[in-house]
């Protein structure tokens, strides 16, 4: 549901790796980016990620609140993978900074005319809420895509 989560599907080829195996570079690879509370059973592995973590400014996860990551065999060679990420804490922040910072010097230079107020401050927020949104749509999907093709 937009705009709090994303989800996602990818195929990749890989004939000769277990889904254990699979589950385990997906967990490696949540561990190096600092995920909290990985848990995983069967074909599923769901994380926590977030910006209240003490990461580098770069975090992958830093924009994603919390996921869920399912894999399925397609058939011996082809696995699919699913995900879910909710990004509800980057749109709480967001919100928040626009609203609470911006909008009383918006408001003290606009106040004659509010509909330019909620045009501005409704730009500032589609940009900066926008741009994270498709930052984590465009890049989490290849991290996964690298780390599980690519790390033995």
């Amino acid at each position: 549901m937009f705009p709090f989560s994303l989800q996602g599907v990818f195929e990749l080829e890989l004939p000769h790796i277990k889904d254990e195996e699979i589950l385990h570079r997906i967990i490696r690879a949540l561990e190096i980016e600092r995920a909290k509370n990985i848990r995983y059973s069967g074909h599923w592995v769901r994380f926590r990620g977030g910006q209240f973590r003490a990461v580098r400014r770069g975090n992958r996860l830093s924009s994603i609140t919390t996921g869920t990551i399912t894999i399925e065999r397609k058939n011996e060679r082809r696995l699919r993978v699913h995900y879910y990420l909710a990004v509800w804490e980057l749109f709480l922040i967001f919100t928040g900074v626009v609203v609470v910072l911006f909008g009383p010097i918006i408001w003290q230079e606009y106040s004659s005319n509010p509909r330019t107020v909620m045009l501005i401050l409704g730009g500032m927020w589609f940009w900066l809420f926008g741009v994270s949104l498709m930052r984590v749509r465009l890049c989490f999907p290849w991290f996964l895509k690298d780390f599980i093709s690519l790390h033995q």
